[in-house]
């Protein structure tokens, strides 16, 4: 399995003292998202957008059903595409908070 922690984050990681790069870790594990579960949750519910943080567009997508499942069929190729922007942005904001702190 790839690393979830984009590249970028982890060459700047890898400059930090090892404390930070542990506690960025602990925070990244519970905050990343994961594309099995992403999957999961559309295929059950259509709950895709809301797993990653958009929740006004989780309501778009309920309110027009999926688009009439067209939106919903298309989000089945997108959903991976998601999880990884959701994934870099996460990172890049526990990165930031951990340098405010300690800096």
């Amino acid at each position: 399995m790839p690393d979830p922690v984009p590249a970028r984050v982890r060459d700047e990681l890898a400059a930090l003292p090892a404390p930070t790069r542990a506690a960025f870790h602990e925070a990244f594990r519970r905050r990343a998202r994961s594309t099995a579960t992403a999957y999961l949750i559309c295929v059950l519910v259509g709950g895709q957008y809301g797993y990653v943080g958009r929740w006004a567009l989780q309501i778009l997508f309920w309110v027009t059903l999926g688009g009439l499942m067209v939106w919903w069929v298309v989000d089945l190729f997108r959903i991976p595409g998601m999880v990884r922007r959701y994934n870099e942005r996460v990172s890049h904001e526990i990165l930031e908070a951990l340098r405010t702190r300690s800096g």
